[in-house]
């Protein structure tokens, strides 16, 4: 549980090319090509937010890391999105 004020998070403002993007994206589908995964009927795909999650995650885990007294160090990463809509819940 996260006991911290919403305002004590520290924020970044992050900009991931988009030819970065798509070149992932591009190695994900051959990749899931050349191992034959039958399991779905239609080719592997991620999508955009899947290519920023992952290259933020190794980033961080890498600086956690690489600062940490310990590698069992746990390193966090968090979304914060809205799903009132989803959880059905009511406006207001």
């Amino acid at each position: 549980m996260v006991s911290r004020k919403h305002t004590d998070f520290p924020s970044s403002y992050i900009t991931i090319p988009m030819s970065f993007i798509n070149r992932i994206k591009d190695e994900f589908r051959r990749s899931g090509q050349q191992r034959g995964d039958q399991k779905a009927a239609a080719p592997a795909t991620c999508t955009a937010f899947d290519v920023f999650t992952a290259a933020i995650w190794r980033s961080r885990a890498r600086a956690t890391i690489a600062g940490a007294a310990s590698q069992d160090a746990p390193t966090a990463l968090a979304f914060t999105v809205n799903v009132r809509k989803q959880a059905g819940a009511k406006d207001g």
